[in-house]
């Protein structure tokens, strides 16, 4: 268990800057871009530097030389008080331009390209959008005006169970068959400061209906494409019905419908922990679509659970008092393999029926 404070270093301009009052920043298997807050008051040397981080700002920072986000200040928020003056600087990691710009792309539509394609022909930025698990051609994908990158790249990824996940400057697509696994556990009564667990159970369906239309082929099974998944969990009748965007085929279909059940079943089971440090035993910064062994008699949980979102927290001037809040997951909510504790649901089970008759049921 590491429970030195972390050593934290903020670069911009060439400079280094290190002292603040507080640090916080944060990473999640859903979130494209990372977040950082930073602060400092009058008290401290670093008070009349923080004029070097107006908006706009190309800003890296470090924890123990180990780059955790490289991106540019968004707000700089100076405020007053009675008994002191504090400046707070936030932003987020360079795949922030991915995230808030309109998609661009001449013709504006692609045939049989994977959505890491899509991503790197939208990654006008040089965020730099990369994959670590297989990605499946979609045979006709077409922008929608308006749309962000970030919006274009979530439609293209949605039926394939893959998310966006910010990495310290770019957006990494994965899910849980990537997961790597931390070193240690967390583990109550040592290294465990607070917790809190979540068991539920109304955003489970029992049956997921998808429906969509091809561009291409006769007859009612490309014009009427219906494919259902069932999750044996929910004992009372609760039926989905998700429209699948753009050009659909029954195996995109069937899979979509797998990857929402398998969501909403993964989401069930949730857990909030705080432990001390940043770092698990190995010295590893706890990171998203990560699994950690947990033990918790108290919440009773005794197995191992998906990392979906850190923040970090440092307080104090002499960078003293490092905190990791972890929100954790069953790894079925990202397609990870095994459904945990409170959130089996059976192995559910898929149906395809592409008949006139029932479409409108």
């Amino acid at each position: 268990m590491t429970l030195n404070p972390e050593h934290v270093i903020v670069r911009a301009g060439g400079k280094d800057y290190s002292g603040w009052e507080r640090v916080t920043w944060a990473a999640s298997i859903k979130e494209a871009a990372r977040q950082f807050a930073l602060e400092t008051t009058e008290g401290s040397p670093l008070f009349e530097q923080a004029w070097s981080f107006p908006p706009g700002t190309p800003i890296q920072i470090y924890s123990y030389g180990e780059l955790v986000i490289d991106g540019y200040v968004n707000r700089y928020a100076p405020r007053i008080s009675a008994i002191d003056h504090r400046i707070t600087i936030t932003g987020r990691s360079k795949a922030q331009d991915f995230v808030d710009c309109a998609a661009v792309h001449e013709p504006g539509y692609w045939e049989n390209k994977t959505p890491l394609e899509i991503g790197q022909d939208l990654d006008k930025f040089g965020v730099g959008i990369t994959a670590d698990v297989p990605l499946e051609p979609i045979p006709y994908f077409q922008l929608y005006q308006g749309e962000t990158a970030f919006e274009a790249l979530e439609r293209a990824i949605r039926h394939q169970g893959v998310t966006a996940m910010g990495d310290p400057a770019g957006i990494r697509l994965t899910n849980a068959k990537a997961a790597k696994r931390h070193t240690g556990g967390l583990i109550e009564g040592y290294n465990i400061k607070v917790a809190h667990a979540t068991l539920s159970d109304d955003e489970r369906f029992s049956e997921y209906t998808v429906k969509g239309q091809g561009r291409h082929g006769r007859g009612e099974r490309s014009l009427r494409i219906k494919e259902r998944w069932t999750d044996t969990g929910v004992k009372r009748y609760r039926p989905r019905i998700i429209i699948l965007e753009g050009d659909a085929d029954p195996k995109r279909a069937l899979k979509r419908a797998e990857v929402e059940a398998n969501r909403s079943q993964g989401l069930s089971v949730r857990a909030e922990i705080v432990t001390q440090g940043w770092r698990d035993d190995g010295g590893k910064i706890w990171t998203p679509n990560h699994l950690v062994y947990v033990f918790s008699p108290s919440l009773k949980i005794d197995g191992d659970l998906l990392i979906e979102r850190v923040e970090f927290e440092q307080e104090g001037a002499e960078n003293t008092g490092s905190l990791a809040k972890l929100s954790l997951v069953n790894e079925r909510a990202y397609q990870g393999q095994k459904a945990g504790r409170g959130g089996k649901g059976g192995k559910g089970g898929a149906k395809s029926d592409n008949s006139a008759a029932e479409w409108n049921e």
